[in-house]
């Protein structure tokens, strides 16, 4: 995952979609994209590793949500 980087959700807005997952926690971030319409919708509140005090606890924490990503994809997968 080093080579990605978040994307703004505003070229989406308007694609029909059947599944969407966010990553962030609406009762903590007033700014969590909604998408109407969509069928299905799970929230997966992640911690910020923005939020992070130093680049040694940002890399570990963003090791860590790599992890539990592909934990809860490979579920989602099996379910879906």
């Amino acid at each position: 995952i080093s080579n990605q980087t978040s994307k703004d959700v505003g070229k989406f807005l308007g694609q029909q979609f059947s599944f969407v997952i966010s990553l962030c926690d609406r009762q903590q971030e007033r700014t969590c994209p909604i998408f109407p319409g969509a069928i299905w919708r799970q929230t997966w509140p992640m911690e910020d590793p923005a939020a992070a005090q130093s680049q040694g606890e940002r890399r570990a924490l963003v090791r860590r949500l790599r992890d539990h990503i592909q934990e809860k994809v490979s579920e989602f997968a099996n379910q879906h």
